[in-house]
């Protein structure tokens, strides 16, 4: 009798488990095929287990070189430019100019120390993937050297492929006459909150009348922009400095910003746009 007790207690114990592991696996399925059957959640994903395999690693500044090295961990993370550099032929650039293949494959080398998981640093690079453009060990604009990166990635990649990976449609919000912009947005600072180092909300610059997409000015007030199509990669340059007509020179605004680990930029699309 006492064997027929414990038989009958495995029994039902298999069978528990077995039945968890169902449910478990059942649930599983039903979660993941509810996931990639949405695209929106399906690039999520994507871009999630993107910046998972790709473990982060400094560049070591080479005299002033931080507006360029920031903006190489930007497009380091973007898929199709990263696949796309680092399986770049060198012999498919031999027609270009010395001044355009030079910075092309610094960048290529760049990316190739950026991904290798055995470096912790990248180093020696002596700011060769910077454009000639640029002076050695003077500080620059990042979003220029953004905007140079991708018209040297033009000169190598699909223009079209580039552009629909990067390309920001916006349009004034009293009518729909699209433009199309690169993925970046200069994001300035109000005048009357420069001198003060009190932390600043993102989404307190992106909402005010000149904020990002309020630049222009139409009969005396600013033109508001939204977004109609937005890019792979969605890049806001802060514009951190301010002219001093006094002394005519350029003051640095060193105004800190807390920036969101995520950031919904919805409110910031066209009203008939979902």
């Amino acid at each position: 009798m006492n064997y027929h007790r414990q038989f009958d207690r495995r029994h039902l114990k298999s069978l528990f488990t077995g039945l968890l592991l169902v449910g478990c696996g059942g649930l599983f399925l039903f979660l993941l095929f509810g996931l990639v059957t949405n695209d929106t959640a399906a690039l999520e994903l994507d871009r999630m287990a993107t910046m998972r395999s790709v473990r982060p690693k400094g560049i070591q500044n080479s005299g002033n070189t931080c507006f360029a090295a920031s903006v190489v961990q930007m497009l380091f993370r973007i898929g199709f430019l990263r696949e796309s550099l680092l399986a770049l032929n060198p012999a498919s650039i031999e027609h270009l100019s010395e001044e355009r293949k030079r910075p092309i494959l610094g960048l290529q080398n760049l990316f190739r120390s950026l991904n290798d998981p055995n470096v912790k640093t990248v180093k020696d690079h002596k700011g060769r993937f910077i454009p000639a453009q640029f002076s050695v060990g003077q500080a620059a604009d990042a979003e220029e050297f953004f905007l140079a990166c991708l018209d040297l990635f033009g000169s190598v990649l699909e223009v079209e492929k580039l552009q629909a990976g990067l390309s920001l449609q916006v349009a004034p919000s009293d009518h729909l006459e699209r433009m199309d912009f690169w993925s970046s947005i200069r994001v300035t600072f109000p005048e009357i909150i420069t001198a003060q180092y009190t932390a600043l909300s993102l989404d307190s610059l992106l909402t005010r009348p000149m904020g990002p997409f309020g630049e222009e000015i139409i009969n005396g007030k600013p033109q508001i922009y939204r977004i109609i199509k937005s890019p792979q990669v969605l890049v806001l340059s802060f514009v951190r400095s301010l002219y001093n007509p006094t002394k005519g020179t350029l003051l640095k605004i060193k105004t800190p910003v807390n920036i969101p680990e995520s950031l919904d930029i919805t409110p910031y699309y066209t009203p008939n746009n979902n």
